[in-house]
């Protein structure tokens, strides 16, 4: 599970975890980092790309890891049940 830790009135932060690596993501941060993961899910469904490491930085940390397919395809599942919890805790009855 993850958590989020409240630091002032809307401002959030939020952890990733990239195999040992604990990394506390600020909310613009986290969904700038979705968008650019939604990007990286798609170089890695092409097949000629399957086996290919990349190299990604960690929005607002200044921080950058060497990740293959599979590391990437774990942190792209944690980042989209993060949004998921999101969204059912925000959904509101009109």
């Amino acid at each position: 599970m993850f958590y989020i830790k409240k630091l002032e009135e809307g401002n959030y932060k939020i952890n990733i975890q990239i195999q040992s690596s604990k990394y506390e993501l600020n909310q613009s941060d986290f969904w700038y980092f979705k968008f650019f993961l939604d990007n990286i899910n798609s170089f890695y469904n092409q097949i000629e790309n399957k086996e290919k490491k990349i190299l990604i930085k960690i929005p607002g940390t200044k921080k950058f890891r060497l990740i293959d397919r599979l590391i990437f395809k774990k942190l792209y599942k944690d980042i989209k049940i993060k949004i998921n919890f999101y969204k059912e805790a925000y959904i509101y009855d009109s």
